[in-house]
């Protein structure tokens, strides 16, 4: 068997939240205002308790982690997308199995995208070859299960939504997600709601779990030729994330107009939409360097100009027009549930600075706010442990089991 590296305890620094949005009391009975600013959140410490990797040796080092799960003995198993591969290593970082491959045959893998574990089953998303694999920990191939696309009845003309299998959820049925195409070209007000459905092994739809709302960009006009909707360089969107089957949490981030003191919030809502809580924060708007917007232009223009077959400056002056992009980074740019139901919100994301996330209990109370290396991602995480993928000075990934620590004063 082979051995990752292993690193020591480092101690890393976090910023730790106290108050509830709604004026609650923390530990210590100090009374806490309402809507804190992010900035003045005290502190936690993570310590790096392992450092899997290796730069040399392919069999354990990483090209491109997909997913990484823990285990219930405090392993960890990683979804090793470049080799199409899982990996299994201990709770001391020795590689102990491999399953998968790349190839079509069973528990072969062509493009897997998520994985995840439900009590000792591993399950991963392989829409290359159309199915989910299901593995036990030890190994073992249990079954394949088709992933099959199912349209699903909108009202909106030119818009196709299909509900797909998307995760196995832990009652054994496979839970769907929304994809949206939008066939109507340039337009306005192109949004709605669609079943969430549940999928047995057979690929058949069982039942639904409620709804997910649904919205596509409208698209625009350049040159006089309609353009496909671009993803926005910066999504100012609703972030929806469900807690539990009661709880389902949003993030209400609009980028700040101005440079003055602005808010974002948390809301809880159970399933009649009836409000559980809500945590509100206040920041300072981080503006958008002019080199950024330009990049975005300068990239933009290059992808679309063989399309439109004009010059990408021509392309840039009219994209420069029609795109409408912001002054200031949405204040929170990305958002995540953790296995224990904690809230995970990674608040602007230039590329430059460190990589700030701010950690809720389950019911909106913060806990915490992290900061991690510029390019890192976090894999799993609950309220006291972190798997974070780093890249270091040479863009090779290395998973990172940290171990939080409270400081002085935080919940």
């Amino acid at each position: 068997m082979r051995r990752a590296r292993a690193g020591g305890g480092v101690p890393f620094v976090l910023i730790s939240t106290v108050v509830v949005g709604c004026a609650v009391a923390c530990s210590g009975g100090d009374a806490l205002s309402a809507d804190p600013h992010v900035d003045d959140l005290p502190s936690l410490t993570l310590v790096e308790e392992l450092r899997l990797g290796d730069r040399e040796d392919p069999d354990v080092g990483f090209s491109r982690v997909g997913a990484a799960v823990p285990t219930p003995d405090g392993g960890v198993v990683v979804l090793e997308q470049e080799a199409r591969e899982l990996r299994i290593f201990d709770i001391q970082g020795t590689l102990v199995r491999t399953m998968g491959g790349w190839g079509e045959g069973p528990g072969e893998f062509d493009r897997p995208t998520s994985m995840g574990l439900v009590g000792d089953t591993v399950w991963v998303r392989d829409p290359g070859n159309s199915r989910f694999t299901l593995f036990t920990l030890s190994g073992d191939l249990l079954t394949t299960v088709p992933i099959l696309e199912v349209e699903l009845d909108q009202p909106v003309p030119g818009v196709v939504v299909m509900g797909v299998p998307s995760r196995l959820r832990s009652d054994g049925r496979f839970e769907g997600r929304v994809n949206v195409r939008n066939l109507a070209g340039p337009a306005e007000g192109l949004s709605g709601s669609a079943p969430i459905l549940l999928f047995d092994e057979s690929g058949a739809v069982v039942d639904t779990a409620g709804e997910r709302e649904w919205s596509v960009d409208p698209g625009m006009t350049i040159g006089g030729q309609a353009v496909p909707p671009l993803p926005p360089p910066f999504p100012e969107s609703a972030i929806r994330l469900e807690v539990s089957e009661e709880t389902t949490v949003r993030v209400h981030r609009r980028a700040a107009t101005a440079a003055s003191e602005s808010t974002f919030s948390v809301v809880g809502l159970n399933p009649h939409g009836d409000t559980l809580f809500t945590s509100r924060f206040r920041y300072d708007p981080a503006p958008v360097p002019q080199s950024t917007s330009d990049t975005i232009l300068d990239t933009r223009a290059q992808a679309l100009a063989p399309v439109l077959q004009e010059s990408p400056d021509a392309v840039r002056r009219e994209l420069e027009s029609a795109l409408s992009l912001p002054h200031f980074f949405p204040s929170v740019s990305d958002a995540r549930i953790g296995s224990d139901g904690t809230i995970w919100l990674r608040r602007e994301d230039d590329g430059i600075q460190a990589s700030r996330w701010i950690l809720l209990e389950e019911d909106g109370a913060p806990r915490g706010a992290l900061e991690l290396p510029v390019g890192s991602s976090v894999h799993w995480s609950d309220r006291s442990h972190l798997w974070v993928v780093e890249l270091d000075a040479f863009d090779v990934p290395w998973l990172v089991r940290y171990e939080m620590e409270a400081s002085e004063g935080s919940r």
